[in-house]
């Protein structure tokens, strides 16, 4: 089970485009290939890939990776969705913030954190984070991946 925190804040673009993407990963499920896969290093790998990109927004990225984590599932698709986490994290960080990510085991259960310092999720969504997809009055949505 992976776990992310803040839920994190997508525009109504964005949310179009990863939800098509992950629509796309559900339809072929059943033709991925599922293989044991070091959990770690794809995260790691997806922080060196976006480091220019965080530089170049004046953020700091402190990050704690337990070494050696692996699962059975499909490394490319755990990579994106890693992306998209990291990338909304910049996105929606207040300038000069910071974004903190970490990957360990908890009670039995991977779990994967990532906060930044933007505004966060307004009191009145907090209830419904929950939910695929909530609109509010500024065309914002917020999603939970499971």
């Amino acid at each position: 089970m992976f776990r992310y925190s803040p839920f994190q804040e997508l525009s109504t673009e964005t949310l179009t485009n990863d939800l098509l993407y992950l629509t796309e990963l559900d339809g072929t499920r059943s033709r991925t290939l599922h293989v044991p896969f070091n959990l770690s290093e794809a995260v790691e790998s997806v922080i060196l890939t976006m480091e220019a990109v965080i530089f170049e927004k004046d953020l700091a990225l402190d990050y704690d990776i337990e070494p050696g984590l692996t699962v059975t599932g499909c490394s490319e698709q755990m990579e994106q969705v890693f992306m998209i986490l990291l990338d909304n994290a910049i996105k929606y960080a207040n300038p000069k913030g910071s974004i903190h990510l970490t990957l360990k085991k908890h009670q039995g259960h991977i779990q994967l954190s990532v906060t930044n310092t933007g505004p966060g999720i307004p009191a009145e969504h907090a209830g419904k984070i929950y939910a695929k997809s909530v609109p509010n009055d500024k065309t914002t949505f917020y999603v939970q991946l499971d």
